[in-house]
C-alpha cells in the first residue's frame, strides 16, 4: 500500500508536527454515531493522518492552498479507512487516493451512477439546466 516516498511513515509524523489539523471537538463528529470514533485513540489517529495528508501536500510543487476546503472530505475517507486498516496503511491508501483522484473522472462517475440510480433528480437537474458538474465541484 505503501507510495514510492522518501519518507517512513515515523519520519513522516516526525515532519509534519507543527502542521494544523482538525480539533478533537471535529474528528469525533467525523463519524458521530460510530462507537470507535468516541474513543480519543481513533480520533487521534484520523488527526494525524490528516496532518500528514496536509503537509505532504504542502511540500508538492502541485499544492494549491485552496484545497483547505477539502478537509471534511478527507476526513471521511480517512475515517472509513481506519475503521478496516492500521494507521499506517490508512495514511498511505488516503494519500495515494488524494495523489491520484481526478476531479473531472470523478465528477463524470458520479454522473452516470445519478442518471442510473436517481433517475428523477437527473431529469429534474435537465428540466432546469443546471449542470451536474456545478454542483458536484464544490464537493471535491
Amino acid at each position: 500500500m505503501k507510495i514510492a516516498s522518501k519518507w517512513s511513515f515515523p519520519q513522516l509524523i516526525d515532519l509534519s508536527a507543527s502542521e494544523p489539523s482538525l480539533s478533537v471537538q471535529q474528528a469525533t463528529q467525523v463519524l458521530p454515531n460510530n462507537l470507535c470514533f468516541t474513543l480519543n485513540s481513533v480520533s487521534n489517529r484520523l488527526r494525524r493522518i490528516l496532518q500528514i495528508i496536509h503537509w505532504y501536500h504542502k511540500t508538492d510543487l502541485a499544492y494549491n492552498d485552496n484545497q483547505d476546503g477539502q478537509q471534511f472530505n478527507l476526513s471521511l475517507i480517512g475515517a472509513y479507512l481506519l475503521l478496516i486498516c492500521s494507521e499506517e496503511d490508512a495514511f498511505w491508501l488516503l494519500l495515494r487516493i488524494t495523489l491520484s483522484v481526478n476531479l473531472d473522472d470523478c465528477i463524470e462517475i458520479i454522473d452516470q451512477i445519478m442518471a442510473k440510480c436517481c433517475p428523477l433528480f437527473e431529469a429534474l437537474l435537465r428540466k432546469h439546466d443546471i449542470e451536474f458538474k456545478l454542483i458536484a465541484s464544490i464537493w471535491f
